[in-house]
């Protein structure tokens, strides 16, 4: 979703490249360009004079479009050609800086709006998502596949794993989906394989939310709040869209 139009939709698929959608997704059309392989990641600045701009990941690359997707140029490309970026993160206060998650573990930044890249953290595992703080910028929140939910406050060079108490919800750590509540910036709501759980505190406290699907009985792939109503959840499984 394009942060300064709601209309604007980007869609990365697998194995069919990136479609685009101006109206609200009624019509959707291909990328020119990009028109094979899977779409990892996409991510649009939050600034108006940045709306043509959009980064995504595909197999080992970070491209760039700054004019809608018409042309493209490769920001990021690893050597490790069996490995992956699998996620993108844009600092909400300066869009040149960029985050990056790798299959490796590794997690990059960008100051430059990808002109150059630095390593800022060798973790263990997929890094699956990275999302910035609502409000404070030098906060992000981060998922590693199996390894559950972590934390960093000093702009991603120090992590804190805050999944102790996500263990005690059997398959809480391998996390498919996240969704932080704009209103409050400390709430996060994480989708894995045991349901949807919550927490109000940047992650030192866990709590189950009650389902209509029983716990760890379908695979979750989504979940989202509504920004102007965070009461309203919604969650997907492979057949059914819940809403409470």
């Amino acid at each position: 979703l394009d942060p300064t139009d709601s209309r604007t939709l980007y869609l990365g698929s697998q194995g069919q490249g990136l479609y685009y959608s101006y109206d609200g997704g009624d019509s959707w059309w291909q990328s020119g360009p990009i028109r094979q392989g899977d779409i990892n990641a996409i991510v649009v600045p939050n600034s108006p004079s940045l709306r043509c701009t959009i980064y995504i990941a595909t197999a080992n690359r970070i491209l760039r479009t700054t004019d809608c997707g018409r042309f493209w140029d490769q920001q990021y490309y690893d050597t490790r050609l069996q490995e992956k970026v699998l996620s993108l993160a844009i600092n909400r206060e300066n869009p040149s800086i960029i985050y990056a998650g790798l299959t490796t573990g590794d997690v990059l930044k960008s100051s430059d709006a990808g002109k150059s890249w630095e390593t800022i953290a060798r973790l263990k595992g997929r890094i699956t998502h990275i999302v910035p703080h609502v409000l404070k910028s030098s906060t992000l929140y981060l998922t590693i596949e199996g390894r559950g939910f972590w934390r960093s406050e000093d702009d991603g060079k120090n992590w804190q794993d805050m999944s102790e108490q996500l263990k005690k919800f059997s398959g809480a750590l391998t996390i498919s989906d996240l969704t932080t509540d704009p209103t409050r910036p400390d709430t996060v709501i994480t989708a894995s394989k045991y349901g949807l759980v919550r927490t109000t505190d940047g992650g030192a406290s866990w709590s189950a939310l009650p389902l209509l699907t029983p716990l760890s009985s379908v695979s979750i792939s989504a979940v989202a709040l509504n920004p102007n109503n965070p009461a309203e959840i919604y969650y997907t499984t492979d057949k059914t869209l819940y809403r409470s």
